[in-house]
């Protein structure tokens, strides 16, 4: 098979006068370079990052990694984080704020596995605006 990936129907919560937008991405036969996709609003905030290798195929760990180009390049402007330390299950608290400069944003993530993996979740938290 090839790699693919499905996004979910954003879950949408107001919380204290802020939209909370939360998607999650499924990704199959997952390479080391594949990028999952998603539009986001021209500015917001990733409030929360998870991601689990659910089936690891020969994969034992990844390290995720968020962007806002394709293929971007790490240490450019195009890279939202970087990633943390790499774990079957990873959790971040991110607070990253992204004005892209585009009306209409997409929001780049590399699950990066150690090996091809069968199955990779991710769960991402976005706040629409970029105040504190």
């Amino acid at each position: 098979m090839a790699y693919a990936f499905d996004v979910s129907d954003p879950l949408i919560r107001r919380v204290a006068g802020r939209k909370h937008i939360t998607y999650t991405i499924t990704e199959t036969e997952v390479g080391t370079a594949d990028e999952w996709s998603i539009d986001i609003p021209a500015f917001c905030t990733v409030a929360l990052y998870e991601a689990e290798l659910t089936d690891a195929g020969s994969a034992t760990q990844i390290d995720p990694e968020l962007g806002l180009a394709a293929g971007w390049t790490a240490d450019t402007l195009d890279e939202v984080w970087p990633g943390s330390t790499a774990a079957a299950y990873v959790r971040e608290q991110l607070d990253k704020r992204i004005a892209p400069g585009t009306s209409s944003p997409t929001l780049y993530g590399r699950s990066t596995p150690d090996a091809t993996a069968d199955e990779i979740v991710t769960r991402i938290t976005l706040i629409e605006g970029c105040d504190a």
